[in-house]
């Protein structure tokens, strides 16, 4: 803490760890001890009571799992992050939102093998540049909201088996969602909420595309955005007893969650009903 209007937070991280893979059908045994030191430092300047405006820079480190076509285990994933944002946050400590600018470099980042379905390869590096925003909290005495809005670009910036500049399989450049819920006390004092929400899923690309397959004008694989919507609703008939009611995916909307190749997609969940009782004890 600086003075009355500045926070500064550093930190340093170790990780080391063995991996050692044996594959029994080749008879190959690969091994591998990676170590990384990450440093963080974060910045952030309080103008008023109400605002915060925030920088962060970092550096991550995380061992990847499994291996490639050949039985080869992975390098490390390494991480560069930078963050410079701001929050706001109302007078009464109802509500509050946030917007982010992030910038974030990956190195070695697991996507699917495009010439060998049901195995993965490490991307060389991978940017992801974009905008997040964020509200949270109550507009007045019964509504409350959650609302969310992501623009991320993200991009393969080298690498000697996929395409440069194309997309990272299954991240959207848009995905967002809202939820309202509106919320009152009976006048035996039971307390109820009802609400709706949407949820909003970009296009993404359902395959890995080798640059090969890019320079030779060869149609991505992708799967189509989507738009679902749900509806809650609760009744607290004691402090003890609760009962819940949600549909999910209300208009029963056909759409794809994620893909591991053009013969592998996952399907959303078709329209669900949850119905939910909990007691306290």
């Amino acid at each position: 803490k600086l003075g009355a209007q500045w926070r500064v937070m550093a930190g340093l991280r170790a990780d080391n760890y063995d991996q050692s893979l044996n594959n029994r059908l080749t008879q190959r045994t690969t091994a591998q001890s990676p170590s990384a030191v990450s440093p963080r430092l974060g910045v952030s300047w309080l103008p008023t009571d109400a605002w915060t405006v925030y920088a962060n820079a970092g550096r991550s480190f995380r061992p990847n799992t499994g291996s490639d076509v050949a039985g080869s285990g992975f390098d490390p994933e390494k991480a560069r992050a930078l963050e410079l944002g701001a929050k706001w946050e109302s007078s009464d400590k109802r509500i509050g939102a946030t917007a982010a600018l992030f910038d974030i470099r990956k190195r070695n980042v697991l996507t699917s093998d495009p010439a060998n379905a049901g195995f993965s390869v490490a991307a060389g590096e991978v940017r992801s540049r974009g905008l997040e925003l964020d509200l949270a909290g109550r507009l007045d005495a019964h509504w409350r909201v959650n609302a969310s809005l992501v623009l991320n670009d993200v991009s393969i910036a080298r690498d000697n088996l996929l395409e440069v500049g194309g997309r990272l399989l299954n991240v959207p450049r848009l995905n967002g969602s809202v939820l309202a819920v509106y919320e009152d006390t009976l006048a035996n004092g039971q307390r109820y909420g009802v609400g709706g929400g949407i949820t909003h899923m970009g296009k993404r690309l359902g395959q890995a595309r080798t640059q090969a397959e890019a320079n030779a004008g060869t149609a991505s694989f992708d799967l189509p955005s989507y738009t679902t919507a749900k509806l809650v609703a609760y009744w607290r008939l004691s402090p003890t007893l609760s009962v819940t009611l949600d549909v999910d995916n209300l208009f029963n909307a056909k759409h794809y969650t994620s893909s591991y190749s053009r013969v592998w997609v996952t399907p959303g969940t078709a329209r669900t009903l949850t119905a939910g009782l909990q007691a306290k004890f």
